[in-house]
């Protein structure tokens, strides 16, 4: 039997619970200084990485979330030294393809008196973010007057 094939997928939240795709050219501009997102300057956005398990060309079932946050520096870049992340796991088992957007329920592990100081570096996305990031995996099972996500826009990075 071979490994599935995966793809990863990212996205942001803006404040107002926007959900946004974000490419992996994008997500790699980002992470490396080569973009910049200066409408959310002095901003901390939540990020979250979602990795699929793909069959036959299809998304079939999430693997994996990491969730964190990025810090958006005075020029619309991700400020490195303060950018935060975590890993919390999904069940290998989780399939939410079929469930009601109502059933979008997914424990996270507690937090242990060794990741207090993560506190502040990662969140849990809500009932209502984890039919959005269904809804933006799985089209055809969004709630309807469920936006589609659209991608997040970048700009080249002002030079100083």
């Amino acid at each position: 039997m071979s490994d599935p094939n995966v793809s990863v997928r990212f996205f942001i939240f803006e404040a107002d619970g926007t959900l946004r795709r974000v490419s992996h050219q994008s997500t790699s501009r980002l992470v490396h200084g080569g973009g910049a997102v200066p409408q959310f300057v002095g901003q901390k956005i939540r990020y979250l990485e979602v990795i699929v398990e793909i069959e036959g060309k299809v998304p079939f079932r999430i693997v994996n979330m990491c969730t964190g946050y990025l810090h958006v520096d005075a020029k619309g870049s991700i400020d490195r030294a303060l950018r935060e992340s975590a890993v919390r796991y999904l069940p290998p088992s989780r399939d939410l393809r079929g469930l009601d957007p109502d059933e979008f329920v997914i424990a996270f592990p507690p937090a242990h008196a060794s990741e207090k100081n993560l506190s502040d570096s990662v969140w849990a996305p809500s009932k209502q973010e984890l039919a959005q990031i269904a809804g933006a995996i799985w089209p055809e099972k969004r709630p309807a007057g469920m936006p589609r996500p659209n991608f997040l826009k970048i700009t080249a990075v002002a030079p100083d």
